[in-house]
């Protein structure tokens, strides 16, 4: 415990048994919830790669420097809302 930390949330509840049993409970939900997190997202599909396509120079749309740049580029989702 730190000085002054901790102990001074403790220091109320001494006694009561109700109130000591609900800080713990309350101190080991994050770890459980983590851990039930975790144990799920290892359940789900690994999400599809978005498509990137490389489109050619356009020399009507890209004239003078911006031709150096290179083509458009476009990325299209490979899923579908539902």
């Amino acid at each position: 415990m730190t000085a002054g930390g901790d102990a001074a949330i403790l220091v109320p509840i001494i006694g009561r048994k109700d109130l000591a049993a609900q800080y713990r409970n309350e101190a080991l939900i994050a770890p459980r919830l983590d851990d039930a997190i975790d144990d799920w997202l290892g359940t789900q599909p690994a999400p599809p790669e978005p498509e990137v396509i490389e489109h050619t120079i356009d020399p009507e749309l890209q004239t003078g420097d911006s031709a150096l740049l290179g083509g458009a580029i476009s990325i299209h989702a490979p899923w579908n809302r539902e």
